[in-house]
């Protein structure tokens, strides 16, 4: 069961028709991980891309993200990969004691998606939409709870 107020609204709107499917959502997704402690590596953004790239493979039209135009700079056949060097690239780790051996790592990144291929994200709690906004052309709706 979803608890994300956000993932709520945003289904509620899109359930409403208030938005067409094809319309922009920037985003701020947010995954989090444990982490040993002074662990340098980079598992914390290969364990956010391999959930970010399921459930973007999941979204009805996925080629037509605006992530997407974004993505294809990196010079990968993969499309993981470069999710990846995306996340990695443009990120923001915010690290927090667990316990001795153990920290927790929350990672944020902004990615601009269609609405329509947000469905998947909604009722799942691997990444979270911590803020979105709706792009409309002449105005932004920022989705609030």
């Amino acid at each position: 069961m979803n608890s994300n107020p956000i993932h709520e609204k945003i289904k509620e709107l899109y359930k409403q028709g208030l938005f067409g499917s094809m319309i922009p959502i920037r985003c701020t997704l947010t995954h989090m991980s444990f982490v040993p402690k002074l662990d340098n590596s980079d598992k914390m953004f290969q364990s956010f891309a391999e959930d970010l790239s399921l459930l973007l493979k999941k979204g009805d039209v996925m080629t037509i993200n605006p992530l997407n135009d974004e993505l294809v700079k990196y010079e990968v056949s993969d499309y993981q990969e470069a999710v990846f060097l995306y996340i990695k690239d443009n990120c923001e780790v915010l690290i927090e004691n667990l316990d001795q051996n153990n920290d927790i790592a929350t990672s944020k990144v902004d990615v601009t998606l269609v609405l329509g291929n947000i469905v998947p994200f909604l009722d799942q709690e691997k990444v979270k939409i911590e803020s979105a906004s709706i792009l409309t052309g002449p105005f932004v709706y920022k989705v609030e709870v």
